[in-house]
């Protein structure tokens, strides 16, 4: 169910709209007829599902005072505002439903660069580095020209560059910017999720900016580097991951909390390519893949 508020289409508000109450409604048929025990919303913001849980029957429903409906949910959390991680605050919510000792903090298995690849994706072998310029609004997104200069550095230390991205836009950027590079492999709009997840598995870095490609690489024990904008608290949102390095350019604003920015986005456009190109040798070197 995409709500109306939250839809990135570039349909009108009224197509939003009308399409929210129709995915709406199958939804609340559908949780009706499954009769679930609990349901956890996560989302701590205006709009939330508490009115849809509750109208689903479902006879636990955990969530934040904060996004509206708080007294539709029978444990209604306060959302206290401070330098954690998002997962943190998942994992109190889903404390409200069990006694904590029933919800240890799972160790993650250091599986190591590289392993467990499985199939070789589109022909790319390892060693390369995966580069994913697009994220979802160009509000977020690095200046080309700077890609270029960091690409080329890069590539001329020896790294094969394959780019990922999705849709019309994301894909014309790539070329525009490959262009300029010899053997860069472009694999915009021709991977499969599964396939996504295990190339960016299967890389040596991952580079790119405030997109789930960062979050993938954090999943899958991949290092990266990601240039972020001040729109949001990054201790928050960013990657859980000890091998992720985020760069922003330092903005008295930030964070603004501001869904749609601001003209400058100096936070973000105003980040240094030698700063980016620096903290990529230092992953690389790091993480030495012969």
């Amino acid at each position: 169910m995409d709500h109306w508020r939250l839809s990135r289409s570039p349909k009108s508000l009224w197509s939003k709209f009308s399409r929210y109450l129709a995915d709406r409604h199958t939804a609340l048929e559908e949780m009706r007829s499954v009769k679930y025990d609990a349901a956890i919303e996560t989302y701590h913001f205006f709009p939330n599902s508490a009115s849809l849980l509750w109208q689903a029957g479902i006879p636990r429903r955990i969530g934040y005072k904060s996004g509206g409906g708080g007294p539709l949910f029978t444990d209604a959390l306060p959302w206290i505002p401070a330098d954690r991680h998002i997962a943190t605050y998942h994992r109190d919510l889903l404390r409200a439903l069990e006694p904590a000792s029933f919800i240890p903090t799972p160790a993650m298995p250091d599986i190591g660069i590289g392993a467990s690849i499985g199939p070789v994706i589109h022909g790319v072998e390892p060693p390369y580095v995966v580069v994913h310029m697009g994220a979802g609004s160009p509000l977020r997104e690095w200046p080309e020209w700077k890609w270029v200069d960091l690409l080329a550095a890069l590539a001329g230390d020896g790294n094969r560059i394959v780019f990922t991205g999705r849709g019309e836009r994301e894909a014309a950027a790539a070329q525009r910017v490959g262009r300029s590079l010899n053997s860069a492999i472009d694999l915009c709009d021709r991977l499969a999720w599964s396939e996504w997840v295990e190339l960016i598995r299967g890389a040596r870095l991952v580079v790119g900016v405030e997109s789930v490609a960062g979050h993938l690489a954090a999943a899958t024990h991949t290092p990266s580097v990601l240039v972020y904008t001040g729109m949001t608290n990054n201790a928050q949102w960013g990657p859980l991951t000890s091998q992720c390095q985020t760069l922003r350019y330092p903005t008295a604003c930030a964070p603004c909390y501001r869904s749609r920015g601001c003209s400058s986005m100096a936070c973000v456009r105003e980040v240094d390519v030698r700063q980016v190109l620096e903290s990529c040798r230092r992953a690389l070197s790091r993480h030495h893949q012969p």
